[in-house]
């Protein structure tokens, strides 16, 4: 930032403006190839507020591309950058294994600081696993030795382990830059391309980015100077992945330390994530699709996309009038195209929900 957010009102007001060859963008700045980048400048204050006004309360950042030179021979750069790195460590963070949420949870119960739901009463709130077996094991629906018997189960497990497996990768990033710039006794150019192909540590998360720098100057009657910026970015991405947060957020659909995503035989494991899962057993004959939850499946069914587009064109006419003085006309347009989807098919958890939130309850 070039001022403190303490001075700030509001996200928005917090971004300084960015100038871009002489243009203000409103573009991202993750729109810009890094590797065209000539220098970056910083004004703030008096010195920014003289040439751009009130928006340059915030400070300015000015961008300066590359450019080629007069006379200069053809000159090619082609450059590869990759990166690995690994996922977040779940152990680091020292909450509850799955022992001591147990241990918690059978306290709550014996303190009578959570009711019990019930299998008769409609969208009757959901509870943990262990919580509802505890319940069950005081109703006497269970046996102490069944009870002990899957206590000791849960207690083993660690959900982290299956979260690191199935929904967590090393994240993995590969750029590829190529740029050609010279000139001749009357013009200049540079010409760049870039594509950057990320894949963060969630799975079912990537990004792919495209970016285009057209840059050129010409001497007009040897007097004039004309130049000209094209650039253009072309952004993809696909977010299908699960968030920890999701995961780790104190609500009902928290996922516990005892949870699996996959049981020992590898088949999938689903869970409630809003109602009694007692309840939701007893409407399925009447037609409701299930109810349950999985990561893996979500991922699976998820086709969650974003394409942003942005285009931009400067051209800058110099005509020198006299020595020290010259007319200057400038002209700048900036076109941003961004469309996203949101796909459920018929196996999500979103669609499911939907559909069953619109089902005649039995009676």
């Amino acid at each position: 930032m070039v001022r403190g957010r303490s001075t700030i009102s509001s996200e928005t007001e917090s971004l300084p403006l960015i100038v871009v060859d002489g243009a203000i963008t409103e573009n991202d700045i993750s729109a810009i190839n890094p590797n065209d980048v000539a220098s970056v400048t910083f004004l703030k204050d008096a010195a920014a507020a003289s040439i751009w006004g009130t928006r340059a309360a915030n400070g300015v950042m000015v961008i300066t591309t590359k450019t080629g030179k007069i006379g200069q021979a053809p000159i090619i750069n082609f450059s590869v950058n990759a990166s690995v790195s690994n996922h977040p460590d779940l152990g680091y963070l020292r909450t509850m294994d799955a022992a001591q949420t147990i241990a918690y949870e059978q306290e709550l119960v014996a303190k009578n600081v959570i009711t019990a739901p019930g299998s008769t009463t409609a969208f009757s709130t959901n509870v943990a696993d262990v919580t509802d077996l505890t319940f069950k094991l005081r109703a006497g629906t269970i046996t102490q030795a069944a009870y002990n018997s899957i206590i000791a189960q849960y207690s083993s497990r660690d959900s982290r382990s299956q979260i690191e497996q199935y929904l967590l990768k090393p994240a993995t990033s590969q750029t590829y830059n190529f740029s050609i710039s010279g000139g001749n006794n009357f013009s200049s150019y540079f010409y760049a391309a870039s594509y950057s192909k990320e894949n963060p540590y969630a799975v079912g998360n990537s990004g792919e980015r495209l970016t285009v720098t057209l840059n050129n100057t010409f001497k007009l009657f040897k007097i004039a100077t004309l130049t000209t910026n094209l650039k253009g970015s072309f952004l993809n991405y696909k977010n299908n992945g699960i968030s920890l947060n999701s995961l780790y957020n104190p609500t009902l659909a928290t996922f516990m330390p005892y949870n699996q995503i996959v049981d020992d035989n590898g088949n999938r494991v689903s869970y409630s994530k809003r109602f009694y899962t007692g309840w939701l057993n007893t409407i399925y004959p009447s037609g409701f699709l299930k109810w349950g939850y999985n990561a893996l499946d979500e991922i699976d069914n998820a086709d969650n996309r974003q394409r942003d587009n942005n285009y931009s064109a400067n051209f800058n006419l110099n005509v020198p009038i006299v020595k020290g003085l010259s007319a200057n006309a400038f002209y700048n347009t900036e076109r941003s195209f961004i469309t996203g989807r949101n796909f459920y098919n018929d196996n999500t958890y979103y669609y499911r929900d939907y559909v069953n939130g619109f089902t005649q309850i039995p009676t």
